[in-house]
């Protein structure tokens, strides 16, 4: 168990690196494989910023530009759902890493710490996500960039 433990760790961390131009705004100047080791429970926000970041672009390039005093991760989350623009696995994985960064963001009396295989399962949930949403905004940019073209010829046609 250990070995497929540490196989996973690997994993994840050189996955995450492969993303670290689209990941980099929430590590700022760390890695994961530092978090990982010394530091679960700041994963937990770290991996939120990343979500938020994914269900916000999501969010704001299929129905409107996000209002941040009345749209939440989770309202955001229910409405990109319905979409059906994401894998039902990437929205229950998105769900997850919500109540991941929750339960890391607020204090208990019980000296739990931030389980590392449950840390390790998110982790890879997550960037199973990234990795759909960076071929979906692909798709996304194009569709946008296509209707903008298609608004400036007629707007050329007009004048």
């Amino acid at each position: 168990k250990q070995n497929k433990l540490e196989e996973e760790h690997r994993t994840v961390c050189e996955r995450f690196k492969q993303h670290e131009a689209f990941v980099k705004f929430a590590f700022e100047e760390t890695t994961i494989d530092e978090l990982l080791e010394k530091n679960r429970r700041i994963l937990g926000n770290m991996f939120r910023l990343v979500a938020e970041k994914i269900v916000f672009s999501i969010y704001e390039s299929k129905i409107r530009p996000i209002i941040k005093k009345r749209d939440t991760l989770d309202s955001c989350l229910q409405e990109v759902k319905l979409l059906e623009i994401l894998k039902p696995s990437s929205i229950n994985a998105l769900y997850a890493v919500k109540n991941f960064g929750n339960d890391n963001s607020h204090y208990s009396s019980e000296e739990n710490q931030t389980s590392y295989v449950r840390t390790i399962v998110i982790a890879k949930d997550l960037v199973d996500v990234i990795e759909e949403y960076l071929s979906i905004e692909q798709k996304l940019e194009k569709k946008q960039n296509s209707n903008t073209e298609k608004v400036v010829k007629n707007f050329k046609k007009g004048n």
